[in-house]
This record gives structure tokens, C-alpha cells and sequence, in this order.
């Protein structure tokens, strides 16, 4: 326990001995692995890492609500429909059980042989309604068709991330002056443009990405980009097009909200790539990996003693098992090929190329708002992950810059703690964490300023950031027509005519809308720990206990200002109350 320790720098350590083999031990268990498609993962989990009883527990409640919940929408489809539930279940078991054990003997099926699309039955709406029986539905199962909802997911959604002002020229956005004008009720592209009213968010890094099969049928995926439009008053989000590369090389496929059945579609195929976006950059790499790999290098190279490992080691409960388990579900017959558009191949592609394009202090608080130009309230008035975000990050920032104070007195003890510049070598080497952009403008964390900030940004990663991306999902996804996980027909093309069954055509099977539900169900609600809440054996030190209830003074103060916020929104944004912001990465 970090208690039993008397927190010191390795330069007025007085048993330096000791210490170098506390460290040397934790070098020898503590060790990232790529031999998995390259991609980085622990060599093995210590089993004080392991998840404790608590957790299990947990789990498995939560895994019990969802099997009760399959059962009672079971009964309900064998009531509507006779020959639904049961023979679908049966299919479904049969299917996964050979695909698992083809996969493990022979890896996965390169080559597939699918009926069209158009010979599966597709569900109703109403069906995918009837999967809620004991489970409350999202908010989305009633507004998921509406326009305003779509662009509200953009700055209050899952990926509430993607969204950067326009500063390219006014020729290349995906939409002709005049039909801006029937979209925004008169308003002028040129002028909106002008005035930095319009803003995009697209997913190149998508593009070329293999998709995959799905219990027998073939998955699309597509890298859209949606421009979005201000009101001339600022006061709401509009989507105004969404675009992408057509197939057989003809111009780009570009639908709008005067498009009818289309547009409905087009969204779709935006959810799509947003979802699988989501799911194997920003989540599976972006927090898993990429904390999970700062937890291993900072339990090599910090001591157990040393006062920053200290502050971090809470905010790494139970991340290292994740960071674990989440080979499994990039593996073969894993979730995310399963749920997913992308086939396996195209995971572990998109997740390296994630990691290629990942720049630690670019995409962290607030720089990633200020890159984006989305930073000032003038620019985007009504962005609430952005507001709430910002104030976690000046309330972490504030209690780590203070916890520091207790230990450096200048900034010579920062260049001169050796456990700290090998941290950052270690963060920063092609055998570590291979991470770029870590510490100040020239990589250097010699000052109380720059070491401040890097903890404060790993502190804000592992908990408001992995809970703006991972504690919105069940809104956004539990219920597949909002955001599918994968879609089952193809993207529509310019100048067909298409129907309401035509969107129908795109949505999951039922067994695996279920399978989507079950998922986000446990990652969305599963909690063990609460950001400022630590427990009597994180610090030996009492001199930290008024750093942390002034900490927790100014959580409660955020939490008093999203609630007041949110009195006044179309949807309220409750992921980043503190009160629900977990301190670690652990789902």
C-alpha cells in the first residue's frame, strides 16, 4: 500500500538501495508486449492489478439485469411473432459456436461467400423498441430521427470529439450556395462561412478500412464527412450535408435534409463510422491503450514511493487488466469485429493507424479545442462536453499543481529527479509507450510547470475524457437505429429513390441489436470508483488531505453548474457530472 511508504524524490531518498530494487522488481513484471499485430498490450497482469472481488460482483449484476432483460424480449417477440425469438436464438448460438471454432483453428475466414443483402428480412422499428423490457430506453429511441438530435450528438453525444470550425475555402464544402440557402431558411453559405458558423466533422482516417461479416452477412462501412451550420444568431447546430467517396470512382455521394428517405440514411451511414470510430480509436486505443501503456511505464520507472506515482496509482485501479482484455476484444471472434462494420483485419489496421496519428499533448486539454477552433464560447456557445471538460481540467490541473508543490520547491528538483526524466523517456521510446508530443514544446519536463501539466493530463485522460467517451454509450448506442454498430446494406447513391425499408435494410439483426445493447449496457454503467473520492490508504501523507478536499469542494461546485446548465437544455448532458466520473480506466 502506498501508506506504508514515506513519499520521496530519489535525490533525498535515504535508502537508494532499497528503492533501486523496488524498481527493478516492478521493471521485470511490468512490460508491454506488440507481438499481437504490433499493437501494444501488458506482457502480463500482476495479480495485485487483477480485478477484486468488488468488481466482479458488480459485473456480474449488471451481466444478470441484461439476461433477464434477453429473456423478457424473447417472450415478447415469440407473442408477436411465432417463429422469431426462439429460432433466432438457436440460429444465433449455432453460428457464433462455429464461427469461434473456425476462427480459433484456421484464424479468420479471408474469404466469405454471403447472399445479398437483400434476402434478409429486416426488423421493424418496433422491434428493436420491444429489446427494452426490463432496461429503461435511451433518450434517443424518441429523437433519434430528428435533425436537431443529430447535430446535438456532435457537441453532447458519444464522440463529442469530432467537431472543428471550418478554415478551408468555401469552394470544397459539400454544398452549393443556393441549396445552403433552402436548408438555413435564406441564410448565405458565403456569410456563414465568413462569420465561422460552420464547422465539420469527418473520418479519413476511415477510409480504406476492410469491412466484415456478421452471422453470415457481409457489413459497409464508409469515412463521411457532415458540415454543420450555426443560425446567423448563434443559438443553434444544424447539419446541413453529408458526403463521401462514391464506389467505382464517380463523384462524391453528398444527400441533405431536402433529400427525404435519403437523408435519414446518410445519417445512418455517418453513426456507422462514427460508432466504429469511436469504439476502436477513441476507446479502445486512445484510452485503453494509451493509458494503459502510461500506467506500465510509470510503475517501471517511478518508485512505490515516489510522490507522483503516488497521485497516479488510483487512477490506475484496475487499468492495466483492462488494457489486457482489450486484446480479446480486438482478437478474432471478438466483440468489436462481431458488432462492428470493421472486419478484423480493418480493426487492427484502424487501431495502429490511430496510434500513428496520436499526438499526447495535441490531444489533450485544451489544445485539442484550440486546434480544432472550437475553443472560445463565441465560436460554439452551446458545447457542453467542451465546458465541462475544460472545468475538470482546470480543477485537476489546480489540485495537481498544489499535490506538486508539497514535493519540488523549484524547478532544478524536477530536472534533477532521474525517476521522472527516465518516465519520459520511457513514454516517449519506440520499446515503451511510443508516445509523441509528451511534456512541453520541446519534450522536456524540467520544470514544476511542465511535470504539472503532464500529470494533470494524464489524470484528465483517465477520467473525465475515458468518461465523456465511455459513459455516453448506452445513450447514443443501446438502441441500434440512433447509432448502429455496423451497418448491413450499402451506403445510398446519388439520384436512386429510396424508402423507409431501404434504412431498414442497413440495421442489425435482432440477436445482434442485443448483442449491442448488452454491451454498451455494461460498459455505460459499470462504476467502482468516483473521481476525488480516495480511499485512507492512497496517501500517507496528511499534508495531501486539505489539497483533497479542496479538490472535491470544487467537483461539487462543477457539479452545481452542469445541473443548472442542463435546466435549459434540449437534453441534458449529465456523463460529466463528477459525481459520475469514474478515476480510473476500468471498462
Amino acid at each position: 500500500m502506498n501508506s506504508c511508504l514515506i513519499p520521496s524524490l530519489p535525490q533525498t531518498d535515504p535508502d537508494p538501495n532499497d528503492r533501486a530494487a523496488r524498481i527493478a522488481r516492478d521493471r521485470a513484471v511490468y512490460r508491454i508486449n506488440r507481438d499481437y499485430h504490433r499493437l501494444p498490450f501488458p506482457e502480463q497482469v500482476p495479480w495485485k492489478d487483477e480485478f477484486s472481488i468488488h468488481y466482479l460482483a458488480k459485473l456480474a449484476a449488471l451481466q444478470g439485469i441484461l439476461t433477464t432483460n434477453e429473456r423478457l424480449s424473447d417472450i415478447q417477440a415469440w407473442r408477436t411473432s411465432p417463429d422469431g425469438a426462439p429460432l433466432d436464438e438457436l440460429r444465433h448460438s449455432l453460428q457464433s459456436a462455429q464461427t469461434q471454432l473456425l476462427n480459433r483453428l484456421w484464424g479468420p475466414p479471408r474469404s466469405v461467400q454471403t447472399p445479398p443483402y437483400t434476402q434478409r428480412i429486416p426488423l421493424q422499428i418496433a422491434d428493436y423498441e420491444a429489446l427494452f423490457q426490463l432496461i429503461e430506453p435511451p433518450l434517443a429511441q424518441r429523437y433519434w430521427r430528428e435533425d436537431w438530435y443529430f447535430a446535438w450528438q456532435r457537441v453532447a453525444g458519444t464522440n463529442p470529439t469530432q467537431l472543428r470550425l471550418v478554415t478551408e475555402s468555401v469552394n470544397t464544402l459539400p454544398v452549393s450556395e443556393s441549396r445552403y440557402e433552402q436548408i438555413m431558411l435564406g441564410d448565405r453559405l458565403t456569410a456563414a462561412h465568413g462569420e465561422g458558423r460552420l464547422f465539420l466533422a469527418e473520418f479519413p482516417i476511415l477510409q480504406g478500412i476492410p469491412s466484415g461479416f456478421s452471422e453470415g452477412w457481409r457489413k459497409y462501412l464508409c469515412a463521411p464527412r457532415a458540415l454543420f451550420a450555426l443560425d446567423r444568431l448563434r443559438t443553434q447546430l444544424h447539419p446541413v450535408a453529408i458526403q463521401w467517396e462514391a464506389q467505382g470512382g464517380s463523384s462524391p455521394a453528398c444527400f441533405t435534409p431536402l433529400d427525404g428517405a435519403t437523408w435519414q440514411m446518410a445519417k445512418t451511414v455517418f453513426q456507422v463510422a462514427d460508432s466504429n470510430y469511436h469504439g476502436v480509436v477513441l476507446h479502445g486505443t486512445y484510452c485503453h491503450m494509451i493509458v494503459g501503456m502510461v500506467a506500465i511505464c510509470t510503475y517501471r520507472t517511478l518508485s512505490s514511493n515516489h510522490p507522483v506515482r503516488i497521485l497516479l496509482h488510483p487512477h490506475f485501479q484496475f487499468t492495466v487488466p483492462i488494457h489486457a482484455a482489450t486484446q480479446s476484444v480486438f482478437g478474432p471472434g471478438g466483440r468489436t469485429a462481431t458488432l462492428q462494420s470493421v472486419s478484423l483485419e480493418g480493426l487492427l489496421e484502424l487501431s495502429q493507424r490511430g496510434l500513428d496519428a496520436f499526438n499526447w499533448r495535441e490531444q489533450s486539454a485544451p489544445y485539442a479545442f484550440e486546434r480544432a477552433g472550437v475553443l472560445s464560447q463565441e465560436t460554439l456557445p452551446d458545447y457542453p462536453y467542451r465546458d465541462d471538460a475544460l472545468r475538470h481540467w482546470q480543477a485537476i490541473h489546480g489540485f495537481v499543481a498544489h499535490y506538486i508543490d508539497l514535493y519540488y520547491s523549484s524547478d532544478q528538483d524536477v530536472a534533477e529527479d532521474v525517476e521522472v526524466q527516465q518516465w519520459l523517456r520511457e513514454l516517449g521510446a519506440p520499446e515503451g509507450a511510443n508516445l509523441r508530443g509528451v511534456g512541453d514544446n520541446h519534450g522536456q519536463v524540467q520544470t514544476l510547470a511542465a511535470l504539472t501539466t503532464l500529470v494533470a493530463q494524464i489524470i484528465h485522460r483517465a477520467t473525465a475524457y475515458h468518461a465523456a467517451i465511455n459513459y455516453s454509450v448506452f445513450a447514443d448506442m443501446s438502441f441500434a437505429p440512433s447509432m448502429p454498430a455496423a451497418a448491413y446494406a450499402p451506403p445510398p447513391e446519388s439520384g436512386h429513390p429510396y424508402g423507409s425499408d431501404d434504412l431498414l435494410a442497413m440495421l442489425p439483426p435482432r440477436s445482434l441489436a442485443l448483442y449491442q445493447i448488452a454491451d454498451v449496457f455494461v460498459v455505460g454503467n459499470l462504476r467502482v470508483n468516483t473521481l476525488g473520492q480516495y480511499g485512507c490508504d492512497d496517501f500517507g501523507d496528511r499534508r495531501v488531505l486539505p489539497l483533497i478536499a479542496a479538490f472535491q469542494s470544487e467537483l461539487h461546485q462543477i457539479e452545481f453548474e452542469i445541473a443548472a446548465r442542463n435546466k435549459s437544455q434540449p437534453a441534458p448532458y449529465n456523463i460529466l457530472l463528477p459525481s459520475r466520473v469514474a478515476a480510473s480506466i476500468h471498462i
